[in-house]
């Protein structure tokens, strides 16, 4: 009977590590003629919450 009931607890804590809180974003910037865009600044905002994010393009 205890088994029964630990051994969800076990599957569900197993679960956890697989959240995360991180993301990204991968595209290239470029210019009306088309022309990349190194360093362009970028806004990116949530639509749901509004919340807002800003940063710079990394060159890869």
């Amino acid at each position: 009977m205890t088994l029964l009931l630990v051994f969800p607890l076990l599957l569900w804590c197993a679960s956890l590590p697989g959240q995360t809180i991180s993301s990204s974003i991968v595209g290239t910037v470029t210019d009306p003629a088309d022309a990349v865009v190194p360093g362009a600044s970028v806004q990116l905002t949530d639509q749901g919450t509004g919340g807002r994010h800003e940063g710079a393009c990394q060159v890869r």
